[in-house]
Parts: structure tokens; C-alpha cells; sequence
């Protein structure tokens, strides 16, 4: 319904109209790896980023590791991968690098820049992730802070993945208000700020009747 309703490809290429993609990589060592691909679509009224895949593998040897990443910045023609800026991270970036991946060297110490990126990016409903990621998304729902502001680790693997992924997409163009109504209106469903006070549309996708209610917060 995704690559139908935002035009994402064809049955050929089902993503080929996402541009710019980029995968982020949290190394974890015996805790798992987490790697997250997505990429960005222009609609009418605004830039909106695509998850195009996430998951986290735990137990693999090194090789195994790089085998992984390999395989599916290859499937999905990643053009940059942003990976852990740790030394196990670095290990596996010189080896992703050795056969041909562009990749960017992130600050180790910027983590505070990165997560404020990405709440960011969330609070302006530039960013579409499907539900069968339900790492990240769990990885999202348990991120928090301790009573002294401090973010406390905990099952941030997947979360720390795409806080590198979306390192460079923290200026997307478009107003919250302006990418909902443009959601709505490729959708072919009245825009939230032109509805009448008291009327709402409460579907996002809609199956036989029935729907799935977003934005409720």
C-alpha cells in the first residue's frame, strides 16, 4: 500500500522513485548489530524519509558480520553507509570500505546532537516506518532519559542505528502541518487543516471497512 498511495516504484522496482539512501549500523559485540536502510521521496509538500529495511542479528562471527552488511547494502543499492563511530565499529567499516561502499566517519562524541536530530525528524512526521520493523520500533518506543537527563542504554541498538542513518536529514524541508496534508492529499483524503472544527477523517489505510487511527497524541 506504501509503494502504491507515495508512488514508490513499480513491480519491476518497487523502491526505485527513493533517492539518496543510506544505512546506519550500531556494532554490538556480544550485544547484537543493528542496520538500518532508508532513503527519501519528494511529495508535493515536502521530503519524507522511507525505512526500507531493519533488523538486528546477534551471535555472528566477524566475517558473518560483514557478509550481512555486504549482502543488503547491495540489495537495496545503498549510496552511503554511516556505521558506528566505536572501535568495533571502525573494524567493520575498513572492511565494508575494502570493497567499494562509500562511508562517512561520524563523531563519537556528537550522540546528543544525533538523538536531538532524530527526535526531531519524528516531531515533524517526516519519517514512515512499517510495522513488520518491530525492533526499531521497540528500539523507539523504549528510548528515555534517566531522572538527570542522561539517554540510559537500553535496547538502543536498533534506536542508535537509525539516529546514524538519519545523521544528514535533520533540515527536510515542509512544516509539520505542511507534511501531513501532504500525506493526506496523496492519499486522496480531505487535508487535516481544511477540515471543518469537529470533523476529523480517522483512517490512514483503510481494509474492508476498517482502519488504523494515527496522529491520536
Amino acid at each position: 500500500k506504501l509503494i502504491d498511495m507515495f508512488k514508490l516504484g513499480d513491480e519491476i522496482d518497487p523502491i526505485k522513485n527513493i533517492g539518496d539512501r543510506k544505512a546506519g549500523f550500531d556494532f554490538g559485540d556480544p550485544s547484537p548489530c543493528a542496520l538500518t536502510i532508508g532513503g527519501t521521496r519528494q511529495t508535493q509538500l515536502a521530503k519524507i524519509i522511507f525505512i526500507l529495511y531493519s533488523e538486528e542479528q546477534k551471535g555472528l562471527t566477524q566475517s558473518d558480520v560483514i557478509d550481512w552488511l555486504k549482502n543488503k547494502l547491495n540489495l537495496f543499492n545503498v549510496q552511503e553507509f554511516n556505521p558506528d563511530p566505536s572501535i568495533g565499529g571502525k573494524h567493520v567499516t575498513e572492511a565494508v570500505g575494502e570493497v567499494g561502499f562509500s562511508h562517512n566517519i561520524l563523531d563519537e562524541g556528537a550522540k546528543e546532537e544525533r538523538v536531538q536530530n532524530m527526535k526531531a525528524i519524528v516531531e515533524k512526521h517526516v519519517i514512515i516506518i512499517p510495522i513488520a520493523f518491530w525492533q526499531l520500533l521497540n528500539s523507539l518506543k523504549s528510548a528515555h532519559r534517566d531522572n538527570l537527563g542522561r539517554i540510559v542504554k537500553y535496547n538502543d541498538h536498533s534506536f542508535d542505528s537509525i539516529c546514524y542513518l538519519c545523521t544528514d536529514w535533520g533540515d527536510l524541508e515542509g512544516t509539520t502541518q505542511a507534511v501531513i496534508d501532504a500525506i493526506y492529499e496523496e492519499l486522496g483524503l480531505p487535508k487535516p487543516s481544511e477540515q471543518k472544527e469537529g470533523e476529523t477523517d480517522s483512517t490512514f489505510f483503510t481494509d474492508k471497512g476498517k482502519g488504523i487511527r494515527i496522529w491520536d497524541d
